[in-house]
């Protein structure tokens, strides 16, 4: 193999075992879980997040995450189907990762999303939290 194909697989391998430790994190301490909370809803992970307000968000979409790579396949091609996700976007006005925010609407079409299911479907969780954004938004 050539110099350059040596360094882009040293540095692939260096970028996915730092990957390996925060998946068995994840596996081992079922510490990912969403909490839904009157005034909002959180997610905890690795890293906490902090409490979005539910006053602050629109709603909830369930979609597979875009791909442009499996867009140019033809449709046999591309399996069962993207995985789903969770997405959705901010009220105009909310001042919170302007930046970030922009970001995921060039590359999702959405502001923000759920980092996980839950166990869930996409679409049970989406119509679950829009059923508590209609039922705490306005409280």
């Amino acid at each position: 193999l050539g110099v350059v194909a040596r360094i882009v697989g040293w540095v692939a391998l260096g970028f996915f075992s730092l990957a390996v430790p925060v998946a068995l994190f994840q596996l081992l301490t079922n510490r990912s879980y969403l909490l839904l909370r009157p005034d909002g809803f959180q997610m905890f992970g690795i890293r906490n997040s902090k409490l979005i307000p539910w006053s602050q968000v629109r709603t909830f979409t369930a979609m597979a995450i875009p791909n442009p790579v499996l867009d140019v396949l033809p449709k046999w091609a591309r399996g069962p189907g993207a995985p789903k996700m969770v997405f959705f976007d901010y009220l105009p006005g909310v001042q919170a990762h302007e930046r970030l925010r922009s970001l995921n609407r060039t590359l999702t079409g959405h502001e923000a999303g759920l980092a996980d299911t839950y166990g869930l479907k996409a679409e049970e969780l989406a119509t679950l939290m829009n059923d508590w954004r209609s039922r705490f938004a306005a409280s």
